[in-house]
């Protein structure tokens, strides 16, 4: 497995982790597996495009960049009771 590959496995596991948190907290709701992770793939490429290993901290950056994209995609609304 190429180093590219093996970073951006990295990238969707961090991402699919944080999801599931979010979700057991109920700060997410995520009602298409599926569509999750196409995003998840996509935003984990995204990741690693803008990530420079040189001047940041992988799991600082990871973090922020995670609960933005899935609070921004998938935020339950506590007035919908989702």
């Amino acid at each position: 497995m190429d180093q590219r590959t093996k970073l951006l496995c990295e990238n969707v596991f961090e991402l699919s982790a944080m999801a599931e948190e979010l979700q057991i907290i109920g700060s997410i709701t995520v009602e298409d597996s599926r569509e999750l992770f196409y995003l998840v793939l996509d935003w984990a490429e995204e990741f690693e495009k803008q990530f420079d290993p040189e001047t940041q901290d992988y799991l600082t950056e990871m973090e922020s960049f995670g609960r933005r994209k899935l609070l921004g995609t998938y935020q339950a609304d506590p007035q919908l009771g989702r």
